[in-house]
């Protein structure tokens, strides 16, 4: 069962993650370890929770922090079209929990960042994202 287009691009980047770059995987799973991170995207809501061994993605709506945002946010920051502050500052991601767990978060995601730019199947994996295509075979690996 699909918890919708972004979920699945947020799961197969990490089994990217933790097949091409592990020190990065290992980095958000420590920053997010025993924490469920709510996410609010246009199309779903789903809880992310990672371990150093995996990580799992469900339809509960749990979690000690959230993060709402939609497709367009997401392609705007990758392709740095807006900083994290202007999304922030615009409402166009909108991060809720203590500010602990937001420096946890963003700690991780920097981590994530780090490592995507680093997988070499990562801009393939982006470009299906920012063109509404499935999620090449080869890459769903591992889900």
């Amino acid at each position: 069962m699909s918890l919708g287009e972004f979920a699945d691009f947020l799961d197969a980047s990490l089994h990217v993650l933790r097949r091409e770059t592990p020190p990065a995987y290992r980095r958000v799973a420590e920053r997010l370890a025993g924490r469920a991170v709510h996410f609010e995207v246009s199309e779903a809501t789903f809880a992310l929770r990672v371990a150093p061994d995996g990580h799992e993605l469900t339809a509960a709506a749990d979690g000690s922090l959230a993060l709402g945002l939609d497709r367009s946010v997401v392609l705007e920051l990758v392709e740095a079209r807006a900083s994290l502050p202007e999304a922030v500052l615009g409402e166009r991601l909108r991060p809720r929990g203590l500010p602990e767990e937001l420096g946890r978060f963003f700690d991780a995601l920097v981590a994530y960042l780090e490592g995507a730019v680093r997988a070499p199947s990562m801009p393939r994996l982006y470009r299906a994202y920012a063109r509404g295509e499935l999620i090449p075979a080869d890459l769903e690996e591992g889900r």
